[in-house]
């Protein structure tokens, strides 16, 4: 983002949209607003907007566009103007490229990147911390101490991904010992007790372990992500210990001392006598021989299995019309009459009333060799209307609303391409 003007007592900032960080930051605050037309987002004049995107001072004075000058965004202290004069000039986290950290009632809202293991872990420590999967940003109680801490995690150096310490071997094994938990930042799993529910433990994965350890902790059985947290909880059973130790030595780090006396496993959960439910399935026509005579033959003419089901759906609601009649001796009237019926009393569209004439068509002239009955059936008329597109500002704004890189890569290449969602799966 290049400057912020004000007008019409908003705030208009110039973030462009690969600046998926500061988007995010934007659409936390009340009273945001995007104008397509000038593709830019803005925020309403008010002094604690004015100190969040960087002016000195927050002032009454309404500017227009041609005459307010350019206010830089990045080098503006992080956080929101303290709670006294004098602790307002130290901000909590020095200035980095986008804004990491910032007050909002009483709290310290802090944003994190997915490849700051190291910070993540930290900041998971600080008691009373919260995610906000909304907003993507963690939180944590506005306290001397905890603004300390948020300094010291923001000055961790970044622990290089490419770094996986291997198992120890021979002696340096101690399956049954737990090891010490360690003050600075280690490419190592944590585990902890759960903090709500005595039955469960914590589980921190880092970033530059997912790929090695994260096919294992699936494997654990009753282990369930908190996506609110951003951790694995796993049983606290005698059965989870034992898997942790063989599978995880030399990897996993203890943050407390396992009780021996926990159960072999956790009861089930399921209320007696409680049973699944059971898959609805399609109730068969009287005469379902018609329709699995039709299947065969579009699978010898080789058609789409989506094509097949269509079909298949279309001639058996045909022949349940008629369920007292055999398909081959229904009469060309009755074939009309149900097409009217469709029309006049289900209200279907062009699109499906062309594929019902085609499943019925199939049939009768590749199945029951009853051309003449089927011959001339009156074709849909097809509506003529203007296709509704999307402006570039929208196109803009709807693949810059997207976090994940790989989601937005499939938006861009379905938009891009023309492609339907099954060419892009297969």
């Amino acid at each position: 983002m290049k400057n912020v003007t004000i007008f019409s007592n908003r705030i208009f900032l110039n973030i462009g949209p690969q600046e998926h960080d500061l988007i995010t930051f934007v659409k936390m605050k009340p009273g945001k607003q995007w104008h397509p037309e000038r593709k830019q987002w803005s925020l309403p004049d008010t002094p604690d907007n004015r100190v969040w995107v960087g002016m000195a001072q927050a002032t009454e004075a309404r500017a227009t566009a041609a005459d307010t000058p350019a206010w830089p965004f990045r080098d503006a202290p992080t956080l929101a103007a303290e709670k006294t004069p004098a602790q307002a000039k130290q901000p909590i986290v020095p200035a980095p490229q986008t804004p990491n950290a910032y007050l909002s009632g009483d709290r310290i809202y802090y944003k994190i990147d997915m490849a700051r293991i190291e910070r993540r872990a930290a900041i998971k420590r600080i008691p009373g911390c919260q995610w906000h999967p909304e907003q993507k940003i963690w939180s944590v109680p506005d306290t001397p101490e905890n603004r300390q801490k948020i300094k010291e995690i923001h000055r961790m150096s970044p622990v290089e991904d490419s770094v996986v310490p291997q198992p120890a071997t021979g002696a340096q094994r101690q399956p049954d010992a737990p090891q010490p938990a360690q003050n600075g930042p280690s490419l190592q799993m944590s585990i902890r007790p759960h903090p709500h529910d005595a039955q469960y433990l914590c589980i921190d994965l880092p970033l530059a372990l997912l790929n090695v350890h994260l096919p294992t902790i699936k494997n654990i059985h009753g282990r369930r992500w908190n996506q609110r947290l951003m951790y694995w909880e796993v049983p606290y059973t005698q059965l989870t210990l034992r898997f942790l130790r063989k599978y995880f030595d030399g990897v996993l780090r203890w943050d407390f001392v396992p009780d021996e006396g926990v159960p072999e496993r956790l009861p089930e959960q399921e209320t007696i006598g409680q049973q699944r439910p059971q898959a609805q399935t399609t109730k068969p026509a009287r005469y379902e021989a018609a329709v699995t005579a039709l299947e065969e033959c579009l699978l010898l003419k080789r058609y789409s299995w989506r094509t097949i089901k269509s079909y298949k759906n279309c001639l058996r609601s045909f022949i349940k019309y008629y369920d007292d009649t055999r398909p081959t001796q229904i009469t060309r009237q009755q074939i009309n009459a149900y097409l009217k019926h469709l029309v006049k009393e289900r209200g279907i569209s062009v699109s499906h009333q062309s594929q019902m004439m085609s499943a019925i068509k199939m049939f009768y002239t590749a199945v029951a060799g009853q051309e003449a009955k089927v011959e001339g059936l009156f074709q849909p008329k097809p509506p003529k209307k203007l296709p509704q597109v999307f402006l570039e500002e929208e196109v803009v704004a709807l693949l810059a609303a997207v976090d994940n890189p790989k989601h937005r890569c499939i938006l861009m290449l379905l938009y891009s391409a023309g492609l339907r969602l099954g060419e892009v799966i297969h």
